[in-house]
């Protein structure tokens, strides 16, 4: 199977204060190398405001991960990553 490189790019809710998102951070970083993945590049972007709202949540921090993972495996990360409750995209 082929490894093709992905940009994933998740918020989470400016309802975390700085020192509380690291965790969560960490544990999509531990999600993606579970599932077979490698990450190219993490940078945190910082608090934004959103485009619209959602779920009642005006800001929240933009992370953004460059992945190498096989395209097979791809479902398994988004469907692992919907039942995040700290993440809102």
């Amino acid at each position: 199977m082929m490894v093709k490189q992905y940009e994933l790019i998740y918020i989470i809710p400016a309802t975390y204060s700085e020192e509380e998102i690291q965790p969560v951070i960490d544990r999509v970083t531990h999600l993606i190398k579970e599932i077979g993945g490698k990450i190219i590049q993490d940078d945190n972007w910082g608090k934004k405001k959103l485009a619209y709202p959602i779920k009642h949540v005006q800001y929240g921090y933009y992370i953004l991960n460059v992945i190498d993972l096989k395209a097979s495996q791809l479902k398994k990360l988004q469907d692992k990553l919907k039942v995040f409750q700290e993440i809102l995209r």
